[in-house]
């Protein structure tokens, strides 16, 4: 620029040069904020998922919980209480992860406070319902259960949420609007650089005709500057070309307004013309090396929002099923499983869980291929092939080589094995209960494998809330006939009771009419024994 001031000093040239070169400033600070306001929404979305998440954990927590304690109090089985040990131990650290996350985002607020202080409170009282009940006091046990404390946190934890939510909602809104406005400056800007530049470089053109020499020198000293600043294709400019060297800024200029304008409308696939492997390294720090890397941090914000969005999306249609009152664990796994086949785009998928009295062996509740129910029988021994494996190692299991004869999917077209595979976990807590198996003709992809991994946690919290119900309601049932066996015993003693009764009062009368001829009989010997006496002291008179 030196060159420049020294040419063109006192003329009207320089002031419409320094114009150029503060709209390309004021452009380049702008693609920064830009750049910023992005890496900030980004921050915020990665924080916004990570206090749904923390508060989804929690929540999972209070809930086993209440599960295992509820278990407990109806079956009086320390076995039931291993769930609520693991959430009475879990919780505080979900808590805490919580409650730093938003400390760190100013977050802390009087519902934050009260909606803590209620889950000490409930866990507390679970605490107390398990020593009442350990203590015999299943009276005591119930009528603090009945207390439904559980409602009055679910309304805390709603106040809290509803506050949170709409704190985080507005922050994004203002950077979001922050952006928008960012986003117009920049088009603004390069639509004045496009506009002041090329008229400047025109005047300037002309002013320096005089001078050949001048005019190549700013020629040469605006080419090196356009490269420097806007865009170097790497290609040589002949500086003596003043048309070559004018109509190339003017088309880089026009790159850059173009480039701006399609990312403004959204069009994060836009390729900045000519940009290529060959002369990448020679645009790292200028306008069209700050536009690329904009327009791809907007498309990985834009990408991790329908990401996102996709995960809320499926989670939520999954959790809907899971929360109708499924009775047995095969109605939830048919369910599950068919949606989610459909929405992930698999090809078929299945559901494997212990067998019932035999934690050895695994067996297949469920499969679905191209929409259809699989009516197989399997079972796999835990630690044996793909499946008794994961279940075995608690840990997602990906191929995209199957074994040849592992496993095809079945078409109107024929059989054909699939191109990927994917095993999880059903686990909460570290505690397995079964295995998802997932084969498609298409790769699963990352975030897909993340949104399995969370669907089968809510299944297999699921899964354990079936099966206490499926023992309760065993239990309820073996309890109503043991009463109803009980009552018929009962009427049948009663009635055993009735006759013994009535046969005693019958031997009672039969004892006293027995008593009472023993005493005519005896009366009567008397009455004999007195007229004999009498006839015979008669004859003795008598023959005296």
């Amino acid at each position: 620029m030196r060159n420049i001031n020294k040419i063109a000093k006192n003329n009207k040239v320089t002031y419409l040069l320094y114009a150029f070169i503060t709209l390309l400033a004021i452009n380049s600070a702008v693609l920064v904020y830009t750049r910023y306001t992005v890496q900030q929404i980004s921050k915020l979305e990665d924080t916004n998922q990570e206090i749904s998440d923390y508060l989804a954990n929690l929540e999972t927590q209070i809930r086993l919980s209440d599960l295992g304690l509820r278990g407990y109090l109806l079956i009086q089985e320390d076995r039931f209480l291993a769930p609520h040990f693991d959430g009475m131990e879990n919780y505080p650290i979900w808590m805490e992860k919580l409650e730093n996350t938003m400390a760190d985002c100013n977050l802390i607020n009087d519902k934050w406070a009260k909606y803590k202080e209620m889950i000490h409170a409930k866990m507390l009282e679970a605490d107390e319902i398990v020593g009442l009940t350990k203590d015999g006091d299943i009276d005591g046990a119930m009528a603090l259960l009945n207390k439904d404390s559980g409602m009055k946190l679910w309304e805390d934890k709603q106040a809290f949420e509803s506050i949170l939510f709409e704190h985080q909602d507005n922050l994004k809104a203002d950077l979001e609007k922050s952006y928008n406005r960012v986003t117009i400056v920049n088009l603004v800007t390069g639509i004045l650089l496009v506009l002041v530049g090329f008229p400047a470089l025109i005047i300037a053109v002309r002013s320096l005709k005089r001078s050949d020499e001048q005019r190549e020198l700013l020629i040469e000293e605006l080419s090196e500057s356009s490269k420097q600043y806007i865009f170097n294709d790497g290609e040589t400019v002949e500086y003596h070309n003043e048309k070559e060297v004018i109509d190339k800024l003017a088309q880089d200029l026009k790159r850059a307004s173009d480039f701006i304008t399609s990312i403004t409308k959204g069009d994060y696939s836009v390729r900045w013309d000519g940009l290529n492997e060959k002369n990448r390294h020679l645009n790292t720090d200028n306008l069209a090396a700050e536009l690329v890397e904009m327009r791809d941090q907007m498309f990985e914000v834009k990408t991790q929002e329908e990401r996102r969005i996709w995960v809320n999306e499926g989670i939520a249609i999954l959790s809907e099923i899971i929360r109708k009152n499924h009775q047995t664990l095969t109605e939830l796994a048919d369910e599950f499983i068919l949606e989610l086949v459909k929405y992930i785009g698999a090809n078929q998928g299945s559901i494997f869980t212990l067998k019932k009295n035999n934690n050895e062996m695994l067996e297949m509740v469920s499969c679905y291929a191209y929409s259809r129910k699989k009516y197989l029988n399997m079972e796999i021994k835990v630690g044996e092939g793909l499946v008794g494996q994961v279940f075995a190692e608690k840990e997602t299991t990906f191929l995209k080589e199957i074994p040849e004869k592992y496993i095809k999917i079945s078409s109107g077209l024929g059989d054909a094995r699939p191109r990927s595979l994917v095993l999880v976990p059903l686990k909460v807590n570290e505690n397995t209960e079964g295995v998802l198996e997932l084969a498609s003709f298409k790769e699963f992809d990352e975030n897909t494998i993340d949104f399995l991994e969370k669907a089968c946690e809510i299944l297999a919290s699921s899964f354990i809330s079936v099966r206490v119900n499926e023992k309760t309601t065993a239990l309820l049932e073996q309890q109503q006939a043991q009463t109803e066996q009980l009552r018929a015993q009962e009427e049948e003693m009663r009635q055993n009771m009735e006759e013994m009764e009535a046969t005693q009062e019958e031997m009672m009368r039969k004892e006293q009419e027995i008593s009472n001829l023993l005493e005519e009989s005896r009366e009567n010997e008397l009455m004999l024994n007195l007229r004999i006496e009498e006839l015979i002291e008669k004859s003795e008179a008598n023959q005296s």
